[in-house]
């Protein structure tokens, strides 16, 4: 049984968008980025960001982090 979060289904186009830039990342001999390349990564970034799961998660990391090394933030 597949449990699906719906919120994930809002962001499916903005992970295809960061997705096509993979294979560049892995090797980057063949990275050639265009302004509108980061732009919309950047874009795709915030809406991903957005979610409540993301956002969740974000809260967590962020407090783990600031039990490990209280003196960063």
């Amino acid at each position: 049984m597949k449990i699906k979060d719906s919120e994930f289904e809002k962001v499916r186009t903005q992970c295809g968008i960061l997705n096509k830039f993979t294979n560049e990342i892995r090797y980057p001999y063949r990275l050639e980025l265009y302004d509108e390349d980061v732009l919309y990564s950047l874009d795709a970034i915030k809406v991903i960001k957005s979610i409540k799961p993301i956002r969740d998660l974000l809260d967590i990391i962020l407090q783990e982090t600031e039990k490990e090394n209280p003196n960063i933030m």
